[in-house]
């Protein structure tokens, strides 16, 4: 079966938990280019729990078990992984071992990419193994978040503390640089392992990295802030802890070429553990703007960056799977059973992100558009013309609108009540602004207004409708 049989049912699955829902068509059509079918029957074994990962597959149809061993023998099923969802997709970039048997739960068909075929996309830093890459370093993240959510409810940790302000820097300013030359120590760095010379020069210059030494005891990551920054550590370590002085968890000791605090800036959520000096430490510090900014513009030090970070969530996935499968263990020897209640991320977490319909005719406008909302936004759909635009407007649940300002006149008043509207891609006449606006539009974007500056406007709307009500 070639690539174009299976395109149609794969790109039709947009949902949250498609992992290639967010690729732009482009994207979507070179990673197809690597696909090849798999099709297996109930019961077939796809993988062991310790087998070397070298590839990953992309569920067509049906679903797929997941268990994990059990001391004292036998097997205990975790998940099942349904259509549109990817299985070891870290085997795409890390040497990581499977972490659990995956099973065919009945006819199942799987489109299967080899590692060794995804690295030549990442060779030539091609703009489809960046989306995929960052969706890599995404969905470890999230699994990363869910596992730490776990282990408050398996441990009992209380309801961490929270703020509503963005955290504050780590340090004074007497405690900004470092006491030594740390640019020759760099390359010998986990983290900075794919690095050539220009190439961290580069990364150092487009995020406008700095630098702090902090001592042993500094909390650098407050549990529940919106975060600010994330760091690289150079010198010294930190400790990553669930809980406070009375009841805490050490989750990991990172030491130096590890990342600390990134988590929360790839999901754009507070943070849950605490991160605090262990030992004194020189950090790099790389703003969250600098960071959403060289995620955003497919920079080739983007590629270097998220090269030097999946290996590091992966290891940290394995290591708090392994802080939950020993306290699920403990939890059973005890007779207590398992709780899934998560008393660590009431109030803790952001609100979700708003669901976007876009309208225009044009298909490279639309493109560029859905493309860069859907790195964002759970749900982008595309509406390619007027009278699929006024149907999916009435049929679906949309928080926002976009629509192109060619269609105000066929669409707008047609759709207004349905969701607010934003008017994009238009002139900057004033009699236009007006016209829409008059039609029922709630805001209008000229046509020089980036993706960016788009998505600024979408959360301003949706923030505005919570708070009427």
């Amino acid at each position: 079966m070639g690539g174009a049989a299976m395109a149609a049912p794969a790109a039709r699955r947009v949902s949250p938990r498609n992992f290639l829902a967010g690729l732009s068509p482009s994207h979507f059509e070179a990673l197809r280019a690597l696909m090849r079918p798999v099709q297996l029957e109930d019961g077939a074994l796809l993988c062991r729990q310790g087998d070397p990962s070298d590839r990953a597959w992309f569920v067509d149809e049906g679903a797929v078990a997941l268990s994990v061993d059990v001391p004292g023998g036998g097997e205990s099923e975790v998940a099942l992984a349904r259509a549109g969802e990817v299985l070891g997709e870290l085997g795409l970039v890390t040497d990581a071992r499977r972490t659990a048997h995956a099973r065919a739960r009945g006819s199942v068909r799987l489109f299967e990419v080899e590692r060794a075929d995804f690295r030549g996309l990442l060779s030539y830093f091609h703009p489809a193994a960046l989306g995929v890459t960052h969706r890599l370093a995404l969905l470890a993240a999230e699994r990363i978040q869910e596992a730490t959510r776990l282990v408050h409810a398996l441990d009992g940790i209380g309801r961490p503390p929270h703020g509503w302000d963005v955290e504050p820097p780590p340090g004074s300013d007497e405690e900004r640089g470092a006491p030594f030359d740390v640019r020759p120590f760099l390359p010998a760095l986990p983290f900075f392992d794919a690095y050539g010379a220009r190439d961290l020069d580069e990364l150092l210059e487009v995020t406008g990295a700095s630098l702090w030494t902090l001592p042993r005891g500094r909390v650098l990551c407050p549990t529940g802030y919106l975060p600010r920054a994330c760091y690289v550590v150079v010198r010294g370590a930190v400790e990553l802890r669930l809980g406070d002085s009375k009841a805490a968890r050490r989750l990991a000791v990172l030491g130096p070429g590890s990342v600390v605090g990134e988590l929360p800036l790839l999901l754009e959520r507070r943070r849950l553990p605490e991160a605090r000096v262990r030992e004194d430490c020189v950090l790099l510090e790389i703003s969250g703007e600098a960071l959403r900014g060289l995620l955003e513009d497919e920079h080739r030090a983007a590629f270097k960056f998220l090269a030097g970070l999946v290996p590091r969530l992966a290891e940290r996935l394995e290591r708090i799977n392994h802080v939950v499968s020993r306290l699920r263990l403990q939890r059973r020897s005890a007779g207590l059973g398992e709780t899934l209640e998560d008393p660590g991320t009431e109030g803790v977490t952001m609100p979700r992100r708003p669901s976007v319909l876009v309208i225009d005719e044009d298909p490279s406008t639309r493109e560029v558009v859905t493309a860069a909302l859907r790195a964002t936004y759970q749900r982008v759909e595309e509406a390619p013309h007027a009278d699929a635009g006024r149907t999916r407007a009435r049929t679906g649940r949309f928080d926002v609108i976009l629509l192109a300002a060619p269609l105000v006149g066929e669409v707008l008043e047609a759709i207004a009540a349905e969701a607010p509207v934003i008017v994009f891609d238009g002139d900057d006449a004033l009699d236009s602004v007006l016209s829409a606006m008059r039609a029922g539009a709630h805001d209008y974007l000229p046509r020089a207004v980036g993706a960016a500056e788009i998505a600024m406007r979408i959360e301003a709307m949706v923030d505005q409708a919570r708070v009427l009500g």
